[in-house]
């Protein structure tokens, strides 16, 4: 069980540096870095969603709703 977990935290780990990597090269898009890292690792994107940490998820909402992608949400004006 421990070997188990060891795995899916490397997986994890290295999803996570994948996406990071791409964000940071040419296309800055989470949308893309996901699926592509996804592609690269052969993992499922219903399964990396499971694995990404809180903050990788709100850039992936943030660009989702800029494109229209999932309804906005509302902003207090501050």
């Amino acid at each position: 069980m421990i070997e188990e977990s060891n795995i899916i935290e490397e997986v994890e780990q290295r999803l996570i540096n994948k996406i990071n990597a791409y964000v940071l090269g040419e296309d800055p898009s989470y949308l893309d870095a996901v699926i592509l890292a996804c592609e690269e690792l052969e993992i499922e994107p219903e399964l990396a969603a499971k694995m990404l940490p809180a903050p990788i998820k709100e850039k992936l909402e943030q660009e989702a709703s800029h494109l229209n992608m999932i309804p906005k949400k509302s902003k207090l004006p501050i």
